[in-house]
């Protein structure tokens, strides 16, 4: 089962064959079931982003994939502290319907934590995107 994850309509859309889950229906999915989970920038819409992130990764199988974007909060400020943009396009970066917002630091320490294994990181512009996976039981 590959699923991306929704939150009323306004979190990043999956490209890809992905069935579209709400995320308040992820409760319907079993542990360790989902090949791949793309949860894009879901993270930034729940104040407990920490205990969202590991309810989501537990849904992942052993094995299996998933998919983190959001915006880098350190970029946000470095780019503001150099005025290479204004105070209210970096409002809009972190206050448009988010409840929260994170660096790429700070997701990868969180998803490492969890045992996770980074495929690729990227950040472009301010925006990160992290490819990880959940290893096999018997894998390092």
């Amino acid at each position: 089962m590959k699923i991306a994850i929704q939150v009323n309509n306004t979190s990043e859309p999956a490209v890809g064959d992905y069935e579209v889950i709400d995320f308040n229906d992820l409760q319907n999915i079993h542990d360790a079931s989902c090949e791949e989970i793309f949860i894009g920038d879901c993270l930034d819409y729940f104040e407990r982003r920490e205990d969202t992130t590991n309810y989501i990764l537990s849904k992942i199988r052993y094995g299996g994939k998933g998919t983190i974007t959001g915006v880098d909060l350190l970029t946000i400020c470095s780019l503001r502290k150099s005025f290479r943009i204004s105070d209210q396009q970096a409002k809009e970066f972190i206050y448009s319907q988010r409840k929260s917002v994170s660096s790429m630091i700070e997701c990868l320490k969180h998803l490492k934590s969890m045992g996770m294994k980074i495929d690729s990181k990227r950040l472009d512009g301010a925006k990160y995107c992290i490819n990880f996976r959940r290893p096999k039981v018997d894998e390092d």
